[in-house]
């Protein structure tokens, strides 16, 4: 009989156990859900383009021709950012004189982040667009801001014009 009791008392405090390792279990779970919350609006950001921007890249565009850009920081914390220029159908260079080397992907800061703050000062580039010997039928720009597409442009080149004629979406 003793040891039917010991079983009995043996067998509810593992049922006790069971149940506070259970509760503890959902307990930390709904702390891990919430820390992952947190850090991804840690890690959230808004960028804010600039309208220069918009009247640089959606008009028609000139082999040669130095685009000016510049996009905020939008949220309420400063934020780190690797800015990259990419192409198709059309290369990309500094905006100093005739390129000697057509880039597809063009990294603005790639030494490390430009570190912008809320409300301040916006962060601006430049880069300029040639066109090849044979130019694409199609050509797209596209600014890049921490490994994410932020604004896109598409053109068509124009035979008559010899320039790249902008396409609205």
């Amino acid at each position: 009989m003793f040891s039917n009791g010991l079983s009995i008392f043996a067998i509810i405090i593992s049922a006790v156990a069971a149940y506070y390792t259970y509760q503890q279990s959902e307990l930390l779970k709904k702390q891990y859900e919430k820390q992952q919350e947190l850090e991804k609006e840690l890690k959230s950001y808004a960028i804010v383009i600039g309208s220069e921007t918009d009247e640089n890249l959606s008009k028609n565009i000139q082999n040669g021709e130095i685009i000016h850009f510049s996009f905020s920081n939008g949220s309420n914390k400063p934020v780190p950012y690797k800015v990259e220029v990419k192409s198709e159908g059309i290369g990309l260079y500094l905006d100093k004189g005739q390129p000697d080397k057509a880039y597809f992907n063009y990294p603005l800061n790639s030494k490390r982040a430009t570190l912008i703050q809320p409300n301040g000062e916006p962060y601006r580039g430049t880069f300029s667009l040639w066109s090849f010997k044979v130019p694409s039928p199609t050509a797209k720009v596209s600014i890049w801001v921490n490994g994410e597409e932020t604004v896109s442009y598409s053109y068509k080149y124009n035979q008559k014009t010899k320039h790249y004629d902008y396409m609205s979406e």
